[in-house]
């Protein structure tokens, strides 16, 4: 009897296995959280549903997947941690909840933390992969999924629900680090790095925290450098800890408004016009579009601020202003 059913669910998958999509389609872009996904396998329309290879949705939007083989059925589960900062004096904790989605291969319907929900088109299994409909597995997760038909693009967000897409110009994956990174020995960190790629170059932070307003962002502090981050992407690098760090021109705390002007070839009319002073120390704000030099915030995409005082830079940040002006255009 045993060697039966064996025998039956082997054929169940066989079945399964040659199910063919009714509308290859790789021409379909899929961005999350404005990050461009690839799939081993193109995604395919059926029934006006896209489908997608749930192994490289959980990879990307950092899910677990688990596989039920003798109940034919596949889990999505999304843990989300918040961490949480007292009022009072006590110490900041993490909260969180699972939410699950659970799909059986073949069946109209889901079970969506613990309750039942009607699908459109169901998961099946197509060539070695597992694919599941985009749209219902992101709602039920509470990520947002916006449609672009001119360009043919699916916009998942996940941490932003209830805000637009990102425009695509930020994160800046075409300019150089020159204006974009630090350094540490040989370890760089850049505007629009990937939280983990940047946990990989300096390690463990001392200590992180974040809050919700008026986007989710988490700030993640080390002895001589702070990293603000948003959509899991690093925004913002605040440098006031003479430490051993260089932006990706060279400049470290310590050197002077002269050496700006040699390592950026920058003019000394741009510094006047670009300089603001005060009693305590001197702001010297570098604004780019791109690659180019630009006079106006208005018209950058990243600006590089550093801070004199007696002569000698004591702090240098390193804004993303794309991504601060769309997402909170009323300031971070």
């Amino acid at each position: 009897m045993k060697r039966k059913r064996t025998t039956f669910v082997c054929l169940v998958v066989f079945c399964f296995v040659l199910v063919q999509p009714i509308f290859a389609d790789d021409s379909i872009v899929v961005t999350l959280d404005n990050r461009t996904m690839s799939f081993d396998q193109a995604p395919f329309i059926e029934n006006s549903r896209l489908l997608v290879p749930i192994r490289a949705i959980a990879e990307a939007a950092y899910m677990e997947v688990r596989y039920d083989g003798a109940a034919g059925a596949v889990t999505l589960l999304k843990t989300e941690r918040l961490l949480k900062l007292p009022l009072n004096n006590d110490d900041p904790y993490i909260d969180g909840k699972n939410h699950t989605v659970t799909m059986s291969i073949g069946s109209s319907y889901a079970i969506v933390d613990g309750k039942e929900k009607a699908l459109d088109v169901p998961a099946k299994i197509v060539g070695s992969r597992t694919f599941v409909p985009l749209r219902f597995i992101s709602e039920s997760l509470d990520m947002d999924v916006f449609w672009d038909s001119k360009t043919r693009q699916v916009i998942i967000n996940t941490r932003l629900r209830g805000n637009k897409p990102l425009s695509g110009e930020s994160f800046f994956p075409t300019i150089s680090k020159k204006t974009t990174s630090i350094s540490k020995g040989d370890s760089t960190i850049s505007l629009g790095m990937d939280v983990t790629d940047m946990w990989k170059q300096f390690g463990s932070p001392a200590f992180a925290y974040g809050h919700g307003y008026p986007a989710p962002q988490v700030y993640y502090i080390y002895d001589d450098v702070w990293f603000t981050c948003l959509l899991g992407k690093v925004i913002t690098i605040d440098l006031s800890t003479a430490g051993a760090l260089k932006t990706g021109a060279g400049i470290s705390l310590s050197d002077s408004a002269p050496d700006i002007m040699s390592a950026y070839g920058v003019s000394s009319e741009y510094i006047d016009a670009h300089t603001d002073y005060n009693d305590k120390e001197t702001k010297i704000a570098l604004l780019y579009k791109g690659d180019s030099l630009v006079d106006s915030q208005a018209d950058a995409t990243h600006e590089i601020d550093f801070f004199v005082s007696g002569g000698k830079i004591d702090g240098i940040t390193i804004q993303d202003l794309v991504t601060i002006h769309e997402l909170a255009p009323n300031g971070m």
